[in-house]
């Protein structure tokens, strides 16, 4: 209820058959092991009033598939995420200044990531064995932002898209974090999804308005569903823009759709569910 003001300590730890979890407002902090284990979690849903999520509080969330931190917090604390295997997409705000060591330790479904402006440290192993990654993007353009081993285990990386020059690259730290051959591009501009799809209920033949935003330069869009009872989604055709109008029937009960972002190099985001 909107009563509740924080999830305490080991709330509700290996709690397997929870499926999806939305927090009122009132809450405002998560605590350690709050959701360890939930392995049968898919969905969640944080409002910007959190403004803490202590160590391991979604760790081993292995059906967790996306997760928008809320701008509100400031520290991504240790094994936040450790082992959410099935973790395809993860949004890190702006409000960000510091990535904890191992906080995404074993996200091996992760296949992109965007360490904002914003972060000032980037601590050791905070990316470990994350071997489905492939580009990276770091927007942050401080001097000795990453500890060593950030993206150890990391090998699938092929491109790096950074937002400082040459000389700035190899000030950050970042540069002695992959040595096995990637491409590393320079000066490149922001590339991010600033502003998630929202879940929500709606009377059948009521319209309803889909939106995501995202920075970036050439940017490309291409929304995505999946209807209740299916296993496997499908292209929504016509649907390339960043907002979309529909009048959803009766076969949308239970629907999920993301949006897959792309920019004019290649890079690529996927939305929240």
């Amino acid at each position: 209820p909107n009563s509740v003001t924080g999830i305490g300590r080991y709330a509700f730890q290996n709690c397997t058959g929870l499926k999806s979890l939305s927090l009122p407002k009132s809450v405002t902090g998560i605590g350690e092991y709050a959701f360890e284990g939930c392995a049968g979690l898919q969905t969640v849903s944080l409002p910007n009033s959190v403004t803490n999520m202590d160590m391991c509080a979604f760790s081993g969330c292995v059906g967790l598939k996306s997760l928008a931190i809320p701008n509100s917090v400031t520290v991504i604390d240790r094994y936040l995420l450790e082992d959410c295997t099935g973790l395809t997409s993860v949004s890190i705000p702006n409000s960000v200044t510091k990535i904890s060591g191992n906080a995404f330790i074993n996200c091996k479904g992760l296949t992109s990531v965007t360490i904002p402006s914003s972060v000032t440290v980037v601590e050791s192993q905070a990316f470990l064995y994350c071997s489905g990654l492939k580009t990276v993007t770091i927007l942050t353009k401080r001097a000795s932002v990453a500890e060593e081993y950030v993206f150890e285990g990391c090998t699938a990386v092929t491109d790096v898209y950074y937002a400082g020059s040459q000389s700035e690259w190899l000030a950050s730290g970042f540069d002695k974090e992959f040595d096995y051959p990637v491409r590393i591009h320079y000066n490149c501009a922001d590339f991010a999804i600033t502003a998630q799809p929202k879940s929500r209920s709606i009377a059948i033949g009521k319209s309803l308005t889909l939106s995501v935003k995202a920075i970036g330069s050439g940017l490309k869009y291409q929304w995505y569903f999946k209807k209740s009872g299916q296993t496997s989604w499908s292209v929504w055709n016509n649907r390339t823009h960043a907002s979309e109008t529909v009048t959803p029937n009766a076969t949308w009960d239970g629907i999920q759709l993301y949006c897959v972002v792309k920019d004019d190099v290649g890079r690529a985001a996927k939305s929240s569910t």
